[in-house]
């Protein structure tokens, strides 16, 4: 029988938590077989964690923000109270996959990997050692792995540059030129027409007009009219929008002004060509031909008075390149007008340095006063129709684009003066502009210098050509012939 204090003493143990009804009963099953109770604590098997997984587990607990405590004397940083271990095991557990720290399997890091699709919200990847981190093209900023997945890279876009959300015109630090849509024109073709159907595509996939910098056609009426040209339609919704004239439409008119007696020889090859090209039959005649005689060309393209691509001018090919901008195309204008002028000079001095076929005809001989005198008017015809169709050439103020570190401040816009200045004097920026090409230099500065790139951008951005049009325009004639 147990006294009144044995009992008092049993219910006490009893009652504290730590003492279970199967506690109780292996220590009596113990005390049957006259043996004591041993502890196992600190005696379990010690997983020993590599150093790599030490690393990870490091870089998981410095990669939460910290708070500082200055109550001791100095300051000492820790963790939000939220971020406790049960959270930080979870969410690490989230990062890396592992089925066990120690014994044969060991802990494996969960790559995600880049997909093209990422580039609606504007990233690319920086690869680093054999990993994929996402990288915003706008801010440049670089995030971890783990936020390789839409859903964190959305909110990046939506959070730092909301009003980019529908819209990504930079790749990699550079321009991209691709066709944005085709459509067709069912009826007519009036700068209504074309108007409605970019009314509806900018509405269809929500585009605003604000961010549209340059427009770019050719000279048609419907495009260029001054009351009810595609042109102006566009210029008064889109506020920012600068009106440009295909540069090689413009050359190709230009070029249209041969005297009578070289129009003529260039009227019966226009007349050559179009009837090779008039069938099939002729076309493999001329292919045949061209071979047995080892030509270096076989092929023809039709001749029409306006395609650019067809009467083979001579400075075509330097204005077909892609990353064109009104700027360098406007300078190869100008040195083309320089030549023309510096051809004159030459023929009034007996010198045909230039026209090699003409020199291999006329050999050693004197060249004809009249056939001198046509040349001379040709080319004055063609400097002054250079002159009427870019009336514009001179007048675009390049300097502070192309060369800003020797520019003058004087030719910069008042309010960006004092940033001007700024960026003049940063070596970086001058190192940068001597290695980097012109139109990826302004984009990585538009961060740096806004009001400076924002000038420079705004003239590199627009099309000067319709190269890409004219590109489709070429293939389709080449898979039709």
């Amino acid at each position: 029988m147990l006294t009144t204090k044995e009992i008092l003493k049993l219910e006490s143990v009893l009652a504290s938590p730590a003492v279970t009804k199967k506690r109780v009963e292996r220590l009596r099953a113990l005390k049957m077989i006259a043996k004591s109770p041993v502890g196992n604590r600190g005696r379990h098997i010690r997983q020993v964690l590599s150093e790599e997984i030490k690393l990870f587990i490091r870089q998981h607990i410095e990669s939460f923000p910290t708070k500082e405590n200055h109550y001791l004397g100095k300051p000492i940083c820790y963790l939000d109270a939220t971020l406790n271990v049960k959270t930080l095991y979870r969410l690490f557990k989230e990062k890396y996959f592992s089925i066990k720290f120690g014994g044969t399997k060991c802990l494996k890091v969960k790559k995600r990997s880049y997909s093209d699709e990422y580039m609606k919200y504007g990233f690319t990847y920086m690869l680093k050692e054999t990993i994929c981190y996402p990288q915003c093209v706008i801010c440049y900023k670089v995030l971890g792995n783990d936020s390789m997945k839409p859903s964190k890279l959305a909110i990046h876009l939506n959070k730092c540059h909301p009003d980019l959300r529908t819209k990504m015109y930079i790749h990699n630090n550079k321009f991209k030129e691709k066709f944005l849509f085709s459509s067709f024109l069912e009826t007519t073709t009036k700068a209504a027409d074309i108007m409605e159907i970019m009314k509806q595509f900018f509405n269809d996939n929500k585009l605003q007009w604000k961010y549209l910098l340059g427009i770019t056609t050719d000279g048609a009426p419907a495009m260029m009219g001054c009351k009810s040209g595609l042109q102006t339609r566009i210029k008064e919704i889109a506020p920012n929008v600068v009106g440009v004239y295909c540069f090689i439409h413009r050359q190709a008119l230009a070029t249209k002004t041969l005297p009578g007696s070289l129009k003529t020889v260039f009227n019966q090859l226009v007349k050559l060509v179009n009837h090779i090209k008039s069938s099939a039959f002729n076309t493999r005649l001329f292919t045949k031909f061209c071979s047995d005689l080892d030509a270096e060309h076989n092929k023809l393209l039709f001749y029409t008075s306006v395609r650019w691509l067809s009467a083979g001018n001579l400075s075509n090919e330097k204005w077909t390149g892609k990353n064109g901008n009104v700027i360098t195309h406007s300078d190869k204008l100008k040195a083309f007008i320089e030549k023309l002028k510096l051809y004159k000079t030459r023929i009034n001095n007996g010198n045909l340095i230039m026209f090699q076929n003409l020199t291999s005809v006329i050999g050693n001989n004197m060249l004809p006063e009249v056939l001198k005198i046509e040349i001379l008017c040709h080319l004055d015809n063609l400097i002054n129709e250079f002159g009427n169709y870019f009336p514009d050439v001179n007048l675009l103020s390049s300097e502070v684009i192309i060369s800003p570190f020797s520019c003058d401040v004087k030719n910069v816009n008042e309010e960006a003066q004092e940033e001007f200045i700024e960026l003049k004097n940063d070596t970086t920026a001058k190192d940068h502009f001597k290695i980097t090409p012109l139109n990826n230099f302004w984009l990585k500065m538009r961060n740096s210098y806004p009001l400076c790139s924002t000038i420079a951008l705004k003239a590199l951005i627009p099309f000067s050509t319709s190269c890409l049009c004219e590109a489709g325009f070429s293939a389709m004639l080449s898979i039709k012939t």
